[in-house]
Formats: C-alpha cells, sequence, structure tokens
C-alpha cells in the first residue's frame, strides 16, 4: 500500500506531539510492505535523517519539485483572484487546487495517515488520524471560550471523517467513544514502539557535556516541558519555595517552548525570589537535553494532565531518577506509589522532592523501579499494528 504521512507544518515548539510523529515515521520505516509519502512543508533534518537510507520513505511536500511549486503558485494566484471577485460583488467560483490531492494521485496513496490532531481537506480515500488528548473537556479553564470552541470543532471534525482514529492510552479511547459516539471498533490502542528513541545516538559513547553555564552535574532537577498552565510550574514553584524555607536548596531546569504562560511564571518566579534558583532555557537540541537527563539528581512531572508522558518514559528509559503526578496513564506507567503525588497539594510535592533531593537510597530505588517497568513501554510493534489497521480500513473500501 502507498501511504500518506501527513505532518505539513510539525515542529520541535509542537513538543510531545512532535516526538510522537517522529517516534511513528521512525516504526514505520521498518514496515517494508508499505511506501510513505511524508508529506512535511518545512526543512527539518530530524524527519530528513529519518527518511534517508530507506527506500520506503518519500519526503514529498510543496517545493520538492517544480510540478508542486507550479501548484502552489497557481493556487495562490486563484485565491488572490477570488477575493478580487469578492470584493467587487461578482459572483464566481473557482475550484481550488489541491497540492495534496495532486500528491494523492501521483503517488496512487492508498490512505492517509495523520499522526497527530489535524486532518487534510476531505480527499474521498481512507484516513486515519491520531488524537493525543481532548483536555479542554477535562480542564477548560487552562483555555479561553474560543479556544475551548476551536478545539472541541477541530476534535469533532477528525473524530467523525476518520475510518480509524489512533489514541495512545485506554482513556484517551473512552473519551472519545462517550463524548464523541465514536464506535468502539473504530478507535484503536496502539502505543509507540519506543525502541528507536531520540537519545539512542548519544548512548555508549563518550561525549562532552552541554550544561547550562553555572549549572554543575548532579546539582539540579530537571523539569522538560512547556509552559503551557496544565503543566502545573506554579505549583512546582511554590513546593520548591516550601523546601527553601526549610533550609533545604536546589535548582531547577526548566526546557521546552516558552507561551504566553511563561511570563505569569516568571512573575511568580521573581516574586518568591527564586530567580536564582529556578532557569527556564527554551527549547534545547537533543544532546542538550540528553546531558540535562543524564547529569541531574531527578526529574519531576508536576503535569495536572497528560495523555501519557514522554518525560516520564523517557526517564525510566535512561535510569534517571523520577517522581510524577498521579493523573491519567503516569501511575499505570510508573507502577510505584512510592514515586507518585498528588499534583495539587504543596506538601505532597514537596515532600516527595525533598526525598529526590537528600535521600540517595530513595533515588537508587527509583532507578530500580524503572528497570522494573522498562519492559512494558518498549515491547509495542507499532508497525504490525498500524499495518493490521491499514488492512482492516481498506478492506472497508474493497
Amino acid at each position: 500500500m502507498n501511504i500518506l504521512y501527513y505532518i505539513p507544518y510539525i515542529s520541535k515548539e509542537d513538543g510531545g506531539i512532535y516526538q510522537y510523529s517522529l517516534a511513528v515515521l521512525e516504526s514505520l520505516k521498518n514496515n517494508l510492505e508499505n511506501n510513505y509519502y511524508i508529506f512535511h512543508l518545512k526543512s527539518n533534518t530530524e524527519i530528513e535523517e529519518i527518511v534517508k537510507n530507506h527506500k520506503n520513505l518519500f519526503l514529498v511536500g510543496r517545493g520538492k519539485t517544480k510540478e508542486n511549486l507550479f501548484f502552489f503558485f497557481l493556487r495562490n494566484f486563484l485565491k488572490t483572484l477570488f477575493v478580487v471577485f469578492q470584493t467587487l460583488k461578482i459572483n464566481i467560483k473557482i475550484k481550488q487546487i489541491s497540492t495534496i490531492r495532486h500528491l494523492l494521485k501521483k503517488y496512487d496513496i492508498d490512505i492517509i495517515h495523520s499522526p497527530f490532531q489535524a486532518i487534510p481537506e476531505n480527499c474521498n480515500i481512507p484516513l486515519i488520524s491520531t488524537m493525543h488528548d481532548v483536555q479542554e473537556l477535562h480542564f477548560p479553564e487552562f483555555f479561553t471560550p474560543k479556544q475551548r470552541i476551536q478545539r472541541s470543532m477541530n476534535a469533532k471534525l477528525i473524530i467523525e471523517n476518520s475510518d480509524a482514529v489512533i489514541v495512545s492510552y485506554d482513556h484517551i479511547k473512552k473519551d472519545i467513544v462517550k463524548l464523541f459516539n465514536k464506535p468502539d471498533s473504530k478507535v484503536h490502542v496502539v502505543f509507540e514502539n519506543l525502541s528507536d528513541f531520540w537519545f539512542n545516538k548519544f548512548l555508549n559513547k563518550k561525549i562532552k557535556y552541554e550544561l547550562p553555564k553555572g549549572i554543575n552535574p548532579y546539582e539540579f532537577i530537571l523539569y522538560p516541558a512547556a509552559t503551557w498552565e496544565h503543566k502545573n510550574h506554579l505549583n512546582l514553584i511554590k513546593a520548591i519555595k516550601k523546601l527553601k524555607s526549610k533550609g533545604i536548596n536546589t535548582q531547577l531546569i526548566c526546557t521546552g517552548t516558552k507561551t504566553s504562560f511563561y511570563y505569569k511564571i516568571k512573575e511568580i518566579v521573581i516574586s518568591e525570589n527564586l530567580e536564582n534558583d529556578i532557569h527556564f532555557i527554551g527549547i534545547v537540541t537533543d544532546k542538550q537535553l540528553f546531558d540535562l537527563y543524564t547529569n541531574s539528581l531527578g526529574v519531576v512531572i508536576p503535569t495536572l494532565y497528560e495523555a501519557g508522558s514522554y518525560i516520564l518514559m523517557e526517564s525510566i528509559l535512561l535510569n534517571v531518577p523520577v517522581i510524577c503526578s498521579n493523573v491519567t496513564s503516569l501511575p499505570e506507567t510508573m507502577n510505584n506509589n512510592e514515586y507518585i503525588f498528588n499534583p495539587f497539594d504543596i506538601n505532597d510535592i514537596s515532600a516527595k522532592l525533598e526525598l529526590l533531593l537528600t535521600n540517595n537510597e530513595y533515588r537508587k530505588n527509583s532507578i530500580q523501579n524503572s528497570i522494573s517497568v522498562k519492559h512494558n513501554i518498549m515491547k509495542n510493534d507499532l508497525a504490525f499494528k498500524f499495518n493490521n489497521i491499514y488492512k482492516e480500513i481498506m478492506g472497508y473500501y474493497h
């Protein structure tokens, strides 16, 4: 089969969705039964590296061929012409020429596969999409009314128009079946294969560490997450302040996209006089993130909502001590209440943080716990499961 893998504008700024999309692609490259045409419109060395040297992967998109450039300029010319006609109140219908439709025909595409919460126009061929969460239904206070409407409408559009909806966890499937009336048989729980994770290229190699200036190894804790409100940086800051009042000092390094909510977080950091203790350093390279993980005292994940936590899985696979909140799939992944806390309870967060910072035995036991649950994360054959879904969908159309 010929599959169009639809990731037009995805980038590191998209956080976990970007990681998921690349992890899926890493797995699909091993499925030689199918050809995968990756529709991506940006320059991205990570995607290009995955595609390179794999005969079943092809990078396609606007600007990749002279033919596609022609359609790009023609489509935009027609759009401009349409606006002019509307301004002059001339009623005329102009058929949009679609890059996607052109690619579907050119490469004889059987299925469109979108690994995130976006789909192309209706192209009258089978469509698979991934729904990562419906967070706005659980924490509406984290979104403006406009955002809630947009997210809900987008989710409804995607779920209704997808022949198969992929989710990573059963709790998301339950949301989709219950709240959107999607038939149970069309929502598939497929957790990606993590054997080809981004940090593998750094393992077992002697490399120079790249830590932020003034930060020493094993003197900081790490929280790599974008500054969305549900990531709960505020309660983490309050917990660190509580520890500092007890004479327990630490350095907290936070990586990831700085959203608009970052400025509120920054105000709290300043008001609590923690500017020298808490550092937001933005998006970092894979090498820098690997060094932060492996040189930290441990990782803390105080999130209020998470479909599934890449941070937790990365910490487990890298044997880094980790503590996390007791929400959604995180307790199941951790499988040990000793390293779990209530993210709404400052005292609970600070108590677990204190153990992570001061108790060497606690950190060692956390690593042993990670070793014991690691196989649960790596046992999935994603390519095989997706191939079965492809065949099932094509059976509906032939």
